[in-house]
């Protein structure tokens, strides 16, 4: 691996995996810390995908992008209490947008969990903040759709969803059917 100014080409371009890897979408190869080592300066490599500690990656904090234009996925007027409701808002770069997907299969805001509101797996079950506690309403699984991911609850089967693609602030999020050709259900994380 080497870096070089961005071009937008092909060999420049990742994915972040099911279990918190960045994968080639060309190659179907994951960015792989050689040795597992913690040295500055060791170069990378790509590698066949293991789910192995050197291939988990935690990218910076950023919006959650909806496929439908200019909405995010957002703490509900950046709450950071248990219980607070998780909502669709015209994307601002603000803190109750800045959510990490974690190696442990978490994604998270404030140090919050995204949580299945008392881990139902009924579509149209509605999203919620809770303190991190590594139920299975708390685990979320990446899943690649062409131009955008599936963030799919694995205890439910669901992903997360815009219930009828809205385009309206403060539409409250939920899980809902897995279809790639749903914009709804597909997202973008940055």
């Amino acid at each position: 691996m080497v870096l070089e100014a961005c071009s937008g080409a092909a060999s420049q371009q990742w994915r972040a995996g099911t279990a918190a890897e960045l994968v080639d979408p060309v190659s179907g190869l994951c960015l792989d810390d050689t040795g597992f080592s913690t040295a500055n300066g060791v170069a990378a490599q790509v590698w066949s995908c293991t789910g192995r500690a050197n291939q988990k990656w935690t990218l910076p904090a950023g919006p959650v992008v909806s496929q439908i234009p200019g909405s995010c996925l957002d703490d509900a007027g950046h709450g950071t209490n248990a219980g607070h409701p998780i909502d669709l808002q015209l994307c601002n770069g603000g803190a109750a947008q800045a959510w990490t997907a974690e190696p442990d299969g978490t994604v998270r805001v404030h140090g919050m969990c995204l949580d299945v509101y008392h881990a139902l797996t009924a579509s149209g079950s509605v999203l919620d903040l809770a303190g991190c506690n590594g139920t299975v309403a708390q685990q979320w699984k990446i899943l690649t759709d062409g131009g955008g991911v599936e963030l799919q609850n694995p205890h439910s089967g669901r992903c997360l969803a815009d219930p009828g693609d809205s385009t309206v602030s403060g539409t409250r999020l939920v899980i809902g059917a897995c279809l790639t050709a749903d914009p709804g259900v597909g997202w973008r994380i940055r």
